[in-house]
């Protein structure tokens, strides 16, 4: 792999990232470099806690005197280009053959190494590339467990860029033990992960060091999007509904002899179209009063009473609650009430089958919403167990009520909903889910409600343009354009889910943030913003912070920014 790009010592952006409390993270792909921990023998005293930190208080002004902001280029591709700070006597290194990115296959983009002395700290970027959405965390967490590490901590942080993963894991024992840190983060398509590798006995002198390279990682071309796949919505009425799905499934509501029911199916096939390899169904039901709304064990039981109604049920393992670890988005979703997940025998043709279940159930507005998501076990089919949690994790994050209008009373309790036996529709076999659940479709098909707003039946595309910033202090212009058009991905995405619910959603807005003495962007506002609704509003705010500026001359500087949105379609 060719690497180019240049180093700067002393970069004051890192002082001031290494300070910042920011979750970040990216996405783990096998260490590339191998972290021999040599041939002493094992240490009797028992290891102490591990110690995680997300600052380097120690490092201090040190910072901008040892490290280097190293920016790589990996085969001269802009899309792979990032920049981190490491020490600066740290060596580099260089890949052997080129950076052929191939899906699913993780590539060395470059790595990092304090000594050559076995056991001494090392840290390595890569990329994978993903054709499809996967829960990256719940990969993370699969690929060490595979590798033989131990989850010691684990969670989600708003980064400068979007969403990243971070976890710590340990392997071995004694000094044996090895501990490896990874931040993963999702970016048009491809997962990039910085990994971070050392013997136990060098973690306490390692460790703000790695974290520096953790948080002062960035992308300097990335595209904003944390999304893995394109997505589509679905649409389902009465009580109406919408929710975005990856385009790799497909979407069809299901009939609802209830007039406060309704649903939709998911579903996930093969290649072939013969194969069910993923399944999951979103149910939205009026509560005819806040007393009669269900608890969330009661929503449990009727939930799996329904599924072992519809499939040949011989037994069950414990269905235990989603916790922070298994779910860690969950608490961040409006109304959620929580989940489960465990796994039902079925009899299928003459033989037991596994199936992996997830269950959710979400409340909001007098609805209470309930996720189910069926797929084999992950031991089974670990890409569609994967790809099957990502489908539920979407439609759940994504749900938003269309309609709050109240309706008359009906039971709490219906019949309908869970998968159905099939109808009339093409051969499927799906050895891990029996036969796929088939909808009960209205005889003119699947038709999109009106939705609030004046949501089009085109989708219409975002284009974001900027112009020129006023600044009030001593940045440059050419600084803040660079940094603002790295978020115009997060920008385009924030107008267009404002045009679902407003096709006339387009004018001119100016964006105001301040960057302190050390570089961070605070008190982000919108000027006047006739045409914005608050929600997109608040969405367009957001994506500007955590962006981060050299350290200006002079203190604190103000930008007024101006941005036009528009429609291309």
């Amino acid at each position: 792999m060719g690497m180019s790009g240049e180093i700067h010592i002393g970069g004051g952006g890192l002082r001031a990232a290494a300070r910042r409390g920011v979750w970040l993270a990216l996405w783990l792909a096998p260490i590339l470099l191998a972290c021999s921990l040599g041939e002493k023998g094992a240490d009797p005293r028992p290891p102490a806690a591990l110690d995680i930190p997300y600052a380097a208080p120690t490092l201090g002004d040190a910072i901008e005197k040892t490290f280097a902001n190293v920016q790589v280029t990996p085969n001269d591709d802009p899309a792979l280009a990032f920049r981190l700070g490491v020490p600066g006597d740290w060596a580099s290194a260089k890949r052997a053959e080129p950076a052929l990115e191939k899906s699913l296959a993780p590539q060395g983009l470059g790595s990092f190494a304090s000594s050559a002395e076995p056991g001494s700290p090392v840290v390595s970027v890569s990329v994978t590339r993903f054709p499809f959405e996967v829960p990256v965390d719940a990969w993370v967490r699969h690929t060490l467990a595979q590798q033989g590490y131990t989850l010691v901590a684990g969670r989600y942080f708003p980064g400068p860029n979007s969403i990243f993963y971070d976890a710590t894991a340990t392997r071995g024992s004694g000094d044996q033990e090895e501990v490896l840190r990874t931040t993963a983060h999702a970016d048009g398509g491809r997962v990039f992960s910085v990994n971070t590798l050392c013997a136990r006995r060098h973690w306490d002198a390692a460790k703000e060091t790695f974290w520096v390279a953790h948080v002062s990682f960035k992308l300097l071309d990335g595209t904003g999007s944390s999304q893995l796949e394109a997505r589509k919505q679905f649409y389902a009425e009465h009580p109406d509904f919408r929710i975005s799905h990856p385009l790799s499934w497909s979407a069809e509501p299901v009939k609802s002899e209830w007039k406060d029911v309704s649903a939709g199916d998911l579903r996930l096939l093969d290649d072939a179209g013969k194969v069910l390899l993923g399944y999951v169904q979103v149910k939205a039901q009026r509560d005819s009063s806040p007393s009669t709304a269900l608890p969330l064990a009661a929503l449990r039981d009727e939930a799996l009473a329904k599924l072992r109604k519809s499939f040949n049920y011989v037994s069950s393992r414990p269905f235990l609650p989603l916790t922070e670890q298994d779910d860690p988005r969950g608490g961040a979703v409006n109304g959620w009430l929580g989940g489960f997940a465990g796994e039902e025998k079925v009899s299928e043709n003459g033989s037991d089958t596994d199936v992996a279940v997830r269950l959710g159930f979400v409340r909001r507005g007098g609805v209470t919403f309930s996720l189910i998501g069926l797929s084999a076990p992950v031991r089974d089919d670990t890409l569609a167990a994967f790809r099957t949690q990502r489908a539920f994790e979407i439609a759940r994050d994504t749900l938003e009520p269309a309609d709050q209008t109240p309706s008359p009373p009906t039971p709490s309790v219906v019949e309908a909903l869970a998968p159905v036996a099939p109808g009339p529709q093409p051969e499927v076999q799906a050895p891990s889910l029996a036969t796929p659940p088939a909808p009960s479709l209205p005889d003119d098909g699947p038709q999109r409600p009106a939705v609030k707003g004046g949501a089009a039946a085109k989708r219409l595309s975002s284009r974001v343009r900027g112009g020129a910033a006023t600044i009030s202090g001593r940045l440059s212009h050419e600084s803040v354009q660079q940094a603002v058009r790295q978020r115009f991905g997060r920008i385009r995405m924030c107008h267009e889910q404002g045009l679902i619910r407003n096709g006339a959603l387009q004018g001119r807005v100016e964006v105001r943030f301040v960057v302190g003495g050390d570089g961070t962007v605070s008190n982000v506002s919108l000027g006047e913003r006739p045409f914005l609704d608050a929600e997109t509003a608040r969405c367009v705010a957001s994506s500007f912070s955590g962006l981060q500026f050299q350290k200006p001359e002079g203190g604190v500087v103000t930008v007024v920014y101006p941005l036009s949105l528009s429609t291309e379609g």
